[in-house]
């Protein structure tokens, strides 16, 4: 090298923004953008230090695997005829009677509990033709159970003639019933959803609880808001539930 020549430093922030614009270029010649599909994800943005300290704290959690679907069974129960929807048990999962009355019935999926913790439940339930407010008051009561949040998104779709409103979140959860002092649990896994299109109105269900277990147990918990039907009445003679058997 000359000694009177300086070394050339390649400017990496201006190619960078470079690089972007020639992308936005590209992308721009592209025509239309195809139509938005029904999901609407939604997550939360962290700082970047904060979202380093956050995956190093939870790696354990997240990388414990979700059991695939499997065989479900349907649920014959007098109680959830109240909603007017037929509903499957995940593989592994039970049943069992709530734990107070403002429950419809509890699900228990298979876990293996902490030692002096009771086993999670998926509880639904269902408040009468009227429902328990809004979508949206629903998503926002759900994300206010959840603080300092590591994820949270929001889906909505269609299936079997219902809608679905669908939130996943992880943070720490405050536990306890409205309007008591609420305990945080750190580390823990909320699923909830709003389920609209029975003719009796919408039905609630929401599993939260330790991490690990929860995202174990989440596609299952997906497959069974996926399966669930209107019951068949008298006055329509037929339901989405008489093609159960043709589902996969």
């Amino acid at each position: 090298m000359n000694p009177k020549q300086k070394p050339r430093v390649r400017n990496r922030n201006a190619a960078s923004l470079g690089l972007a614009l020639v992308l936005l270029g590209v992308a721009g010649c592209g025509g239309e953008e195809p139509e938005a599909k029904y999901i609407v994800a939604e997550e939360d943005q962290l700082a970047p230090t904060e979202a380093s300290s956050s995956t190093a704290q939870s790696t354990a959690q997240r990388s414990a695997p979700e059991a695939p679907p499997g065989p479900m069974t349907k649920i014959e129960d007098q109680n959830l005829m109240r909603t007017g929807l037929d509903w499957r048990l995940p593989e592994g999962w039970t049943t069992q009677t709530p734990s107070n009355s403002m429950r419809v019935i509890e699900f228990v999926p298979a876990q293996e509990a902490p030692e002096g913790q009771a086993p999670i439940a998926a509880v639904v339930s269902y408040w009468g033709p009227q429902g328990a407010g809004t979508t949206e008051s629903n998503i926002a009561r759900w994300r206010g159970q959840l603080q300092n949040p590591r994820e949270s998104a929001v889906e909505e779709f269609e299936s079997n003639g219902l809608s679905i409103a669908y939130f996943t979140g992880v943070g720490t959860f405050l536990s306890g019933m409205p309007g008591s002092e609420p305990t945080p649990m750190e580390n823990w896994m909320l699923l909830a959803a709003k389920i609209d299109g029975s003719p009796v109105g919408p039905s609630f269900i929401r599993l939260a609880g330790p991490e690990d277990i929860v995202r174990t147990n989440k596609a299952r918990f997906e497959q069974m808001l996926r399966s669930i039907h209107q019951r068949q009445t008298k006055a329509s003679g037929h339901s989405h539930a008489d093609d159960w058997e043709d589902q996969p």
